[in-house]
């Protein structure tokens, strides 16, 4: 019961983390958040889990805006964009699998952000 609380608490922790880390960006405060990255990314993450810093919206929202700043504090903490392969073809089925990751409009999306200039920088 204990590693299950561990848990529940850590990601807590986590969804509070990035929630603080979306205003701080909404507000565009670059040195804010590069001392929040410091102080406390080591802390609410103890194992590096790649995935949870693939994709970040916050990420993707200022690559947009091409704000370079924002942006390189991500990536220096090991926020990155990555894209499955796109699916060119039509699917068979008629059913269409909506799951996030292989939408082939968020899959676009994506690709769009890492095209510009701030995060290629």
């Amino acid at each position: 019961i204990k590693t299950v609380e561990n848990e529940l608490t850590n990601d807590f922790q986590q969804m509070i983390y990035f929630e603080f880390i979306g205003k701080i960006v909404e507000f565009d405060l670059p040195a804010v958040l590069q001392e929040l990255m410091e102080k406390a990314h080591s802390f609410i993450f103890d194992s590096v889990d790649e995935e949870k810093f693939a994709n970040s919206r916050c990420l993707i929202n200022s690559c947009m805006i091409d704000n370079y700043e924002i942006v390189k504090v991500f990536v220096k903490h090991g926020f990155n964009l990555r894209c499955p392969t796109l699916n060119m073809s039509i699917p068979s089925s008629k059913y269409i699998n909506d799951e996030h990751m292989n939408d082939e409009v968020y899959k676009l999306y994506i690709l769009r952000a890492m095209s510009r200039p701030c995060y290629i920088m």
